[in-house]
């Protein structure tokens, strides 16, 4: 049984004299992802910061600082509204989330996601991605460090403050090498696909970062091996650590 990730909604916010809603949105502790641009601009409103107000459905209203996001897919390009909660008030949204949410069926996946972990000796908590697509030849030969976010057997999710890494854009294809940590004897490269990116500001920057969300491909056997014999250490890690 998943527990409940997103809670149906209204949000509206102020921005340059006009007002803006969204109505029925998914909305999580962390903010409301896939909004259409309408008037605004990815290149012009990216980052800038928000006063929303956000009605549940089934539950109070609140208000909430936030900030302009911007994500890509392969065929579309969306706006995101990432919240800036103090810890009793995201406290008070989880557990709104939690009374009146629910878990699309459409975002629940084959196999969890396991977030990064440096207490798991062998979490690879580093990436090296180099590009493999025409368009971004000027990468072939810069490979770029990432950090891992999260790990599946499907894909990962990657970020980096590296500028360099907008260049790389969704529908391209990449050569990944995760480097283990600890004592696990080698590096595992394979072939990925870049299904999605997130755009975003780090507050203690202000640098952007750039975040990847990739699909593993191809791998020869003996990558393969050390990938599956990656995953099975991390999950009885995992085990243990509970």
């Amino acid at each position: 049984m998943h527990s409940p990730v997103f809670v149906k909604g209204n949000l509206r916010f102020e921005l340059e004299s006009r007002r803006f809603e969204f109505l029925n949105q998914n909305i999580s502790e962390y903010g409301v992802n896939g909004l259409p641009w309408g008037e605004l601009k990815a290149t012009d409103h990216f980052g800038v910061r928000v006063k929303c107000e956000v009605e549940i459905k089934g539950g109070p209203k609140f208000t909430a600082d936030a900030h302009i996001v911007r994500e890509y897919t392969p065929t579309s390009e969306s706006m995101g509204v990432k919240f800036h909660l103090p810890s009793a008030q995201l406290k008070t949204v989880t557990e709104l989330i939690l009374k009146h949410g629910y878990t699309p069926t459409d975002v629940q996946r084959k196999y969890p996601r396991i977030p990064s972990n440096t207490i798991i000796q062998t979490y690879p908590t580093r990436a090296i991605v180099a590009a493999d697509s025409t368009s971004t030849l000027v990468l072939n030969d810069q490979p770029l460090v990432f950090d891992v976010v999260n790990l599946s057997p499907n894909g990962a999710l990657l970020s980096t403050e590296n500028q360099m890494a907008l260049m790389m854009q969704p529908g391209e294809k990449i050569t990944l090498m995760l480097q283990p940590r600890g004592w696990f004897p080698t590096q595992v490269k394979m072939k990925a696909e870049i299904c999605r990116v997130v755009d975003d500001i780090m507050e203690e920057s202000g640098n952007l970062v750039r975040f990847m969300g990739v699909k593993f491909g191809k791998m020869d056997e003996a990558n393969k091996t050390a990938f599956l014999d990656l995953l099975k250490d991390i999950l009885e890690q995992l085990k243990t650590a509970r």
